[in-house]
């Protein structure tokens, strides 16, 4: 039986209690509820004492499978009105990245199978759509890129590649010394990669060497 303590090191539900697990349709929800003492204000971060609970909804979040089993968190929360600074608001929802309906754990969990696995064989194995999955792992390397430094890059590879069907393509830029995608953008042309070179020019890098194939606007860039 899942208790507080199995969602928090499970889920990484900090400040919420656990109330009961049911199991529906072969997958696992997990009830939850804010502490009071944990509440907090999203406008002012007013604590639990200065709040005022109103009309309580319900939220259902994606969290990470056992084995083949999915598994939910569902939230049990209430609009919230602030004493202090007068707001009302639904309240915050520290363990579920954004506007997402998955848990920043199911995040954690599908990158990690990312290494191993297709996004297809990913998205059969949790039971979540395609896009969820290419959806999470486009949002990581994003965050992965702007935290490249580019004034260290020395060597980088220039390449395209199809998206879809009917000549549509992307151009990527890879870093050789630490095999990590710096740069994607739509098109094969020169506009593609200008606008990293001028990122690049901005930084100072001392780039020493490019490897691409016999592209004219390639070079022309």
């Amino acid at each position: 039986m899942a208790t507080t303590s199995f969602v928090y090191h499970a889920f990484g539900l900090r400040g919420y209690k656990h109330e009961s697990t049911e199991y529906v349709g072969g997958a696992l929800y997990h009830h939850v509820r804010r502490k009071r003492y944990e509440r907090r204000c999203r406008h002012c971060s007013g604590k639990g004492v200065e709040l005022k609970l109103l009309r309580p909804f319900e939220r259902c979040f994606q969290a990470p499978s056992v084995g083949l089993r999915q598994q939910f968190v569902v939230l049990h929360g209430y609009r919230q009105h602030c004493t202090r600074c007068g707001c009302q608001g639904r309240e915050p929802v520290p363990f579920a990245p954004g506007q997402a309906r998955y848990t920043q754990s199911f995040a954690i969990f599908v990158l990690q199978l990312c290494q191993w696995m297709t996004v297809q064989a990913i998205a059969a194995m949790t039971g979540v759509s395609w896009a969820v999955i290419k959806g999470i792992h486009k949002g990581a390397l994003q965050r992965r890129q702007r935290r490249r430094r580019l004034r260290d890059v020395r060597y980088i590879a220039v390449d395209e590649f199809a998206i879809r069907r009917g000549h549509q393509y992307m151009t990527v830029v890879l870093d050789l010394e630490v095999n990590q995608v710096l740069h994607v953008q739509e098109g094969k042309d020169a506009e593609a990669l200008r606008t990293f070179l001028l990122r690049l020019r901005r930084a100072r890098a001392p780039l020493q060497a490019v490897a691409m194939d016999l592209s004219a606007a390639y070079r022309k860039a």
